[in-house]
């Protein structure tokens, strides 16, 4: 096998690796974060109420099992039911993809228009002022979690504005 196909390979085994990762991180936070047994029956459910809805939705198995049944569920796109709107997950991800994606294009436009301008103006004046302003902007811009940026936005314009 020649160089090209063995750097595919790899590439392949790491994206495999990749996703395997981040599978058994949501398995193992979602086990983590409370009992899916609690947060969907009432307050007022019997021990054998719950026992027998833990049997229904297989939390009774040991968690091998239940990773194994989580990834065969991934693997075919069922992605179980919302805990709060008691339907299928999957209808409630698709019935919000269309907003998503207008903010995704929206965005993504925001950013083309700011960043290209700025760049040029930066790369036209090397190491002077504009340049490093421009250029910190950008790295405070990245350093800031998007939780945090998303939250001071919601806040600059949603209440102030």
């Amino acid at each position: 096998m020649n160089g090209v196909g063995l750097y595919v390979l790899a590439r392949l085994w790491q994206g495999f690796l990749v996703v395997f990762g981040v599978t058994l991180t949501v398995f193992v936070v979602t086990r983590l974060i409370g009992n899916p047994v609690d947060l969907m029956l009432p307050l007022s459910a019997s021990a054998e109420q719950r026992a027998a809805f833990a049997a229904q939705i297989g939390l009774d198995q040991p968690i091998p099992v239940q990773f194994a049944r989580f990834v065969g569920d991934l693997a075919t796109l069922d992605f179980g039911e919302s805990l709060w709107q008691r339907r299928p997950a999957a209808e409630v991800v698709f019935e919000r993809l269309p907003n998503t994606a207008l903010l995704i294009a929206a965005g993504l436009g925001v950013a083309l228009v700011l960043a290209i301008p700025l760049g040029i103006i930066a790369a036209t004046r090397p190491d002077g002022l504009v340049d490093r302003t421009i250029v910190g902007a950008g790295l405070l811009g990245l350093s800031m979690p998007p939780f945090w940026v998303g939250i001071i936005l919601i806040y600059v314009f949603g209440v102030q504005l």
